[in-house]
């Protein structure tokens, strides 16, 4: 009968002290994936906003990481002679500082807002002068 006692008065001090532990309730999975934890993904949003990101590459059948890829740096002015004495360049038109709010917004957007703002920034010119094809001449 003492073991016995020995033994409940055990088990009750036990579950006293991991009463937590039993609470807690077990980890489950989870019912849909969070694909932006993936690291994959995470690299490709780093990548589109001129992080630092590590490459992925395919050998095979396999995608492979690549080499860890370093973010996007604004590099030095144009000063080209040949631009200076242009009339069509304009490398000369924008100070350090224009440049550098460009290439940070720029570098801030998603792809398409990118490709919009290069449309914008694009002017469209009509032509001049059609030229006349073989067909046109055969007439």
């Amino acid at each position: 009968m003492r073991p016995l006692k020995l033994f409940i008065i055990y088990l009750f001090t036990y579950l006293l002290d991991n009463i937590e532990e039993l609470e807690e309730p077990r980890p489950r999975r989870k019912l849909f994936a969070d694909q932006t934890e993936w690291q994959r993904n995470k690299m490709k949003v780093q990548r589109i906003h001129g992080k630092s990101y590590i490459g992925f590459h395919k050998e095979g059948n396999r995608n492979v990481q690549g080499p860890i890829r370093n973010e996007r740096t604004m590099k030095a002015t144009c000063n080209s002679s040949y631009c200076k004495k242009s009339k069509l360049r304009h490398c000369n038109i924008f100070n350090e500082s224009g440049r550098l709010s460009i290439f940070e917004h720029l570098w801030k957007c998603t792809w398409e807002e990118k490709k919009t703002f290069c449309i914008n920034m694009v002017s469209k010119n009509e032509k001049k002068r059609a030229s006349e094809t073989l067909e046109d001449l055969s007439h």
